[in-house]
């Protein structure tokens, strides 16, 4: 597998959507799907991206954010 951050935002929503389906939709998911969870969220708010959950459905939304520090 490559690493994190040789991975397309596509890719790493779409993977992020998946990893978020199984540990908080269905709940089948192991220790690995967890840490992976973790580093695909982490990448992604590195890369300008703002995640947030809706509780109902259930669903895992990220966007781009459109804000650009100037630090």
């Amino acid at each position: 597998m490559k690493k994190i951050s040789e991975i397309s935002d596509e890719e790493l929503i779409s993977y992020a959507e998946q990893l978020y389906d199984a540990i908080f939709i269905v709940g089948s998911y192991g220790l690995k799907d967890l840490y992976d969870y973790v580093a695909v969220i982490e990448e992604l708010t590195r890369r300008g991206y703002k995640i947030r959950e809706v509780q109902k459905p259930g669903k895992l939304v990220i966007k781009k954010s459109v804000f650009s520090s100037s630090l």
